[in-house]
């Protein structure tokens, strides 16, 4: 909590321009919970540049997050899916909760159907959003197939400050994909917003993880 005794979400983003994305979502669902962000958009450049998570980028977000807990979060959410399998290990170090933003999208896709297709427009994020929807498939008794896609264009798009190009791209590419699936779930925050638009157009539940998250932290402050 803040000096002032109100509850308080601690943020971790790669991406500089989810801050505002998550900044107006939990004004409007959570106003009384005081958020404050933090930025490391080196994180995910040498994640991609290794692979993907590596012990010295995992000790550096260990670093991160001790000092969101340290400024008064009772909650840290990682935004960026290649980034938040850390979580997986900093839970047994940390009292506080520490959420990833592919969980709750997870939790309700395999609640949907058993043949679940999941987009993606980084290859460094798409492999961890397909794990935790098989725990979580796991952890809720059903069988499931994750088929999944990349939209790599996408991502060059979003990250050089074309979105418009971007929420073109993964448009585009969803449409030319088989509609034979029970579920579509879009793994990153920055493909979210584009959810409502193609479920409308595909005609099947599609789950973007930005709205789930605020709705999974709403529970957790009960409000």
């Amino acid at each position: 909590m803040t000096t002032d005794g109100k509850p308080t979400i601690a943020l971790h983003h790669t991406a500089p321009f989810l801050v505002d994305v998550f900044k107006a979502l939990l004004a409007e669902r959570l106003p009384r919970v005081e958020n404050f962000h933090m930025v490391d958009e080196s994180l995910v450049k040498e994640a991609q540049r290794q692979g993907g998570l590596t012990p010295e980028l995992l000790r550096r977000v260990r670093i991160e997050t001790e000092l969101a807990r340290d400024a008064g979060a009772d909650l840290v959410l990682y935004t960026c899916a290649t980034i938040s399998p850390a979580a997986d290990t900093l839970r047994t170090e940390f009292s506080i909760p520490l959420l990833k933003i592919d969980e709750p999208a997870a939790e309700r896709a395999v609640q949907l159907g058993e043949r679940i297709l999941l987009i993606c427009t980084s290859k460094t994020a798409i492999d961890g959003v397909k794990s935790v929807i098989e725990d979580k498939a796991i952890v809720a008794g059903r069988r499931v197939a994750v088929t999944t896609h990349i939209e790599h264009e996408a991502y060059a798009m979003r990250r050089n400050g074309d979105k418009k190009g971007h929420d073109r791209c993964v448009v585009e590419g969803a449409m030319k994909l088989p509609r034979d699936y029970d579920v579509l779930v879009l793994g990153q925050a920055s493909m979210a917003h584009l959810a409502p638009e193609l479920e409308q157009a595909l005609g099947m539940p599609v789950l973007g993880n930005t709205a789930l998250c605020i709705e999974a932290m709403a529970r957790h402050f009960k409000a």
